[in-house]
């Protein structure tokens, strides 16, 4: 009912909006797009429920002036001939996809877009600290909606603080306060200049907006001195943070970076777990293109760890603990130290590896092995095929390991009583114990837990390889006694090289 209800809401509207104004509706004078789209709307029905129509409505549909809409051909301005697409929709992508079920390269979608934009608004883009650090156009913006939230003013916040965490905190409370200026009016994201320099342009209008000449004057608080320097605001190329630099966001004006630095300690976040439903991921994710194009989870949310767990735990505290982490090499062993404060009956530590060769492992750590959709407390004993067949679907690639079949990753879990290490190999189950070289000690002293792991590198065994040569992904989990929920806290997926750069640790 629903879909022959849409195909009639598609029969009624499509002349409305693919007729040339002025022109025969009979179909003599119908342009070009018509036919070239049709294709699309056969499966793309309208409706509530299918929502792609809504591109035609806007400014890259085909409805318009006749000139400049003369060689526009709808979907397949952005998404290509498709004829494998056509023929098998469900197998084929698009010949360029920009999701949910497909992602094409970042170079492939935003060519569509340069095509067209970089004569105008995007004609500096390909130097731009966005584009360099692996967003695209549509990280931002979103064309198959009524209205692309980062072009409105009172929506344009809240797209970029997605990433420039830090803003959101700053003197002007950006995330909530009515009536501030969008981001683009000092910024521009199409650019690698600076604020001083877009606000040079435009004179301050981001402050002036609200901080009138006038108005200032008349402050009590104000001192003369003050006075004759905002004088001097009246003169060209001069910006309001050419003195107040900082003063909208938090001191650091700065996103944080997209990559980690590698160091060899550091404290990390663990949080209190939920499940991931792969289909949310996947489609209504905020971060679901990165997450389909190879980003793993820690990039976009490095630094949200303590606030996931608040909103994950509800009336239950401690929603998060910090721990402290460090890595060394001491001759042919790998050293971890692992610390933190706690009460003496924290009762185990565990840690999950995987090679980083190992994709979905590498994006979601522990939530691409035990924490997707319908994880319960037996699951890690019975359930892990099903669940590891999801992840494999919504985030594409093989956990598997040459030489080893089924394999997932590597748990260790350290009982803090004993101190005997437990290691097994994930694969179908974690029935398969297997016996290695990690040497545990640990203790407990004026409230605080101290764990060293000892490894030798080069190892013989089925379990992970742990090698100078390679870089490896790795979860943290924290069992304690006050956690009477999920029973732990997790990190997000970690990574460790030797000598790597571009890790979250390297073991020198």
């Amino acid at each position: 009912m629903k879909r022959a209800l849409a195909t009639i809401a598609r029969i009624c509207l499509l002349p409305a909006l693919l007729t040339v104004p002025g022109a025969v509706t009979g179909g003599e004078d119908v342009v070009p797009a018509a036919d070239a789209i049709q294709g699309c709307l056969d499966c793309h029905d309208y409706g509530a429920d299918s929502p792609v129509h809504q591109v035609l409505l806007g400014s890259h549909g085909i409805e318009g002036d006749a000139a400049d809409m003369a060689e526009r051909r709808g979907c397949l301005d952005c998404h290509g001939e498709s004829a494998a697409h056509g023929k098998a929709p469900r197998r084929e992508s698009p010949d360029v996809s920009f999701g949910p079920r497909w992602s094409s390269s970042a170079g492939a979608q935003d060519k569509r877009c340069l095509d067209c934009h970089e004569k105008d608004v995007a004609a500096k883009w390909r130097n731009t600290l966005h584009m360099l650090n692996g967003l695209t156009c549509v990280t931002c913006h979103d064309i198959h909606v009524e209205e692309d939230p980062v072009l409105f003013s009172e929506q344009q916040v809240q797209v970029c603080t997605t990433c420039h965490k830090a803003q959101r905190s700053g003197i002007h409370d950006l995330g909530n306060a009515e009536g501030d200026p969008p981001c683009s009016v000092c910024h521009n994201p199409h650019d690698h200049e600076s604020a001083t320099m877009r606000m040079r342009e435009n004179q301050s209008a981001g402050c002036t907006g609200c901080h009138d000449q006038a108005g200032m004057s008349t402050l009590a608080a104000m001192n003369k001195r003050a006075a004759r320097f905002h004088r001097v605001m009246d003169e060209p190329q001069r910006s309001c943070i050419d003195c107040h630099g900082g003063i909208a966001h938090a001191p650091e004006d700065s996103v944080s970076p997209f990559e980690p630095e590698a160091v060899r300690g550091r404290s990390v976040t663990l949080f209190y777990p939920g499940s991931i439903d792969g289909q949310w991921l996947r489609w209504d994710h905020p971060g679901s293109q990165s997450l389909r194009q190879g980003t793993a989870c820690r990039r976009c949310h490095r630094g949200d760890e303590a606030a996931m767990g608040a909103a994950l735990a509800g009336d239950f505290t401690p929603a998060s603990r910090d721990i402290a982490v460090l890595f060394a090499l001491q001759g042919d062993e790998l050293q971890i130290d692992i610390s933190w404060e706690g009460p003496a009956d924290d009762h185990q530590l565990a840690l999950m590896w995987g090679a980083a060769g190992h994709d979905a492992f590498r994006r979601g750590g522990c939530f691409s092995a035990c924490h997707t959709e319908g994880a319960d407390a037996d699951f890690l004993w019975g359930k892990w095929r099903r669940q590891a067949d999801d992840w494999e679907e919504y985030l594409p690639g093989t956990m598997g390991a040459p030489g080893t079949a089924g394999f997932r990753a590597e748990l260790w879990r350290i009982p803090l009583g004993s101190g005997q290490p437990d290691t097994a190999l994930v694969t179908d189950s974690i029935n398969a114990q297997f016996t290695n070289e990690v040497r545990v000690e640990r203790q407990y002293r004026d409230g605080r837990w101290a764990v060293q792991l000892r490894l030798v590198l080069d190892r013989a065994g089925s379990g992970v390889h742990f090698s100078r040569d390679r870089r490896y992904t790795f979860g943290v989990a924290l069992h304690g006694a006050d956690n009477r929920g999920r029973e732990h806290w997790v990190s997000l997926p970690l990574s460790l090289g030797f000598g790597a750069m571009d890790t979250d640790f390297t073991a020198q």
